[in-house]
């Protein structure tokens, strides 16, 4: 087949089809015109090989520049930026390979602690909030997803310059109509195209699992004028998707949502293995008392999941440091961590006073300044009386760590962390305060849903830890700084004693 391009035209030898038994490679001839231009675009989802046959141009790869003649040869990885010049008399030719590539997840490796309410509409934020850092954010395509209300549990940054000067998705998610198809069609279950009202085509998968959709994926936004029923002088600035590309799109997606099926059926195996344990935990509570040593274990573990994090990040960051030579702080730092595990180790309590937990975190933070030096900024506002309130134990360290790890690790601003701790209406109130990223709307809402489910990660840590200690009598959440960065709250009740709860 032929495909028509503004620039040429690319003459398809063979395309792999989605669920082709044979190869997943497909082949062609690109031929781009005298004094054209192919724009710029992203090889989402495959790479690709080019041998030049004929004609002079050059290759923008990436933002750096490659002339070529014939008998050169490209190849280009997944998610490059591309774009080609012919500077010569006579058209490019070029033979074309293009090989989609596979996004992989280990969900048995990775968030093995990990547990939430199978089948309920929590399942799909925890199966992105787990799954975000270490594959969905390395994804270049554009996409969204939607739960299956239609709310949106993350989107991409990375949409086209014809998106953005349109609708404004990143910014303006409501003004954009594609946003408003998943609600409109979240009964089907089948994977599906549809056109935007500007003529972009845009990949509906659905993610159902156990026969239930629990969510869709949204991808392309991509221009194909084998596709496209709109006016083409509409669309002329934009880049004519290749066949090869729209496929590889297309395996992505179904690759992504089977990386959220593979972590839900991890998921549900262990809520299956925790039902188990829970009988056998029933038998056991025949006994007095028996429930108070279950809790306390429980924190212990939690504990555990927490300082193994801690510990594997900061001896990361001492590593570094020893390579540097002999070194006074490398020394004060071992200081300091034996300080905080002898803390973490010495204690039996599920309940210490505030002022321990507060030197507890000032080692923390003399730690961190050995990475960011003066550019650490940390401020105290706690009220008198509040010094002796009891808090759990472990409780303020991992939720300044969240301020690290999350809201400073892409800032190169100067780090400024603000603790505040208050006594409102018979409640403690602790505030923990950063200047670091300011988490957009939809990231709140998937955080908020996430702190509940048990899902072992970042905050729903302490969640756990909270509710372990409270039941249902305190309050946490997130929220976005209208001066930038995110705020932590908790509310907790302040004349809570060690003694008084079993």
């Amino acid at each position: 087949m032929i495909q028509y391009t503004s620039w040429g035209h690319i003459d398809w030898k063979y395309i792999s089809e989605p669920g082709d038994p044979g190869s997943s490679m497909s082949v062609g001839f690109t031929n781009i015109d005298v004094g054209k231009v192919e724009p710029t675009h992203v090889h989402y989802g495959h790479e690709q090989f080019l041998y030049v046959l004929q004609g002079k141009g050059i290759n923008v790869i990436n933002g750096e520049e490659f002339p070529f003649e014939p008998g050169m040869e490209f190849y280009m990885k997944s998610d490059t930026t591309h774009k080609e010049i012919n500077t010569g008399s006579v058209p490019v030719r070029e033979l074309l390979i293009a090989n989609p590539v596979a996004y992989t997840y280990d969900a048995g490796k990775r968030d093995e602690k990990t547990e939430y309410p199978v089948g309920s509409n929590t399942a799909i934020y925890d199966a992105v909030e787990a799954m975000r850092y270490p594959l969905l954010e390395s994804v270049k395509m554009p996409f969204v997803i939607f739960d299956t209300v239609g709310s949106v549990v993350m989107q991409s940054p990375r949409f086209p310059r014809f998106c953005i000067d349109h609708c404004d998705p990143v910014r303006h998610p409501d003004r954009c109509a594609c946003f408003a198809y998943p609600a409109l069609s979240r009964a089907g279950s089948m994977e599906k195209d549809y056109a935007c009202p500007y003529g972009l085509s845009v990949n509906y998968t659905p993610i159902v699992f156990n026969g239930k959709v629990i969510g869709t994926i949204c991808g392309g936004y991509y221009y194909s004028s084998s596709d496209a029923d709109v006016d083409l002088n509409e669309l002329k600035d934009c880049y004519d998707q290749p066949k090869s590309a729209q496929i590889g799109m297309r395996k992505l997606q179904k690759q992504m949502v089977d990386s959220i099926l593979s972590y839900c059926a991890f998921r549900e195996s262990q809520e299956k293995l925790k039902d188990k344990e829970s009988s056998l935990k029933d038998v056991r509570l025949e006994n007095d008392g028996l429930e108070q040593d279950l809790g306390i274990m429980k924190d212990t573990v939690t504990d555990l999941k927490i300082e193994h994090h801690f510990l594997f990040n900061t001896l990361n960051c001492m590593a570094s440091m020893a390579l540097e030579g002999d070194r006074d702080d490398l020394y004060q730092a071992i200081i300091n961590l034996s300080n905080m595990f002898r803390y973490t180790m010495v204690t039996e309590l599920r309940f210490v006073d505030l002022d321990s937990e507060l030197k507890y975190l000032e080692t923390y933070l003399d730690l961190q300044e050995l990475r960011y030096g003066d550019a650490l900024h940390v401020e105290y506002d706690i009220d008198k009386q509040c010094h002796s309130m009891m808090v759990p134990f472990n409780l303020l360290q991992p939720v300044v760590e969240n301020a690290f790890t999350h809201g400073f690790m892409s800032s190169d601003e100067e780090k400024e962390i603000e603790i505040i701790v208050k006594e409102e209406n018979g409640r403690g109130v602790i505030r923990i305060l950063n200047n670091g990223v300011t988490p957009d709307i939809i990231t709140v809402n998937r955080v908020r849903k996430s702190l509940s489910s048990g899902s072992g990660h970042g905050m729903s840590l302490i969640y756990d830890k909270l509710k372990s200690a409270y039941g249902e009598e305190f309050v946490m959440d997130i929220s976005a700084r209208t001066a930038g960065g995110a705020e932590i709250t908790i509310r907790i009740p302040s004349s809570f004693q060690e003694g008084d709860r079993s």
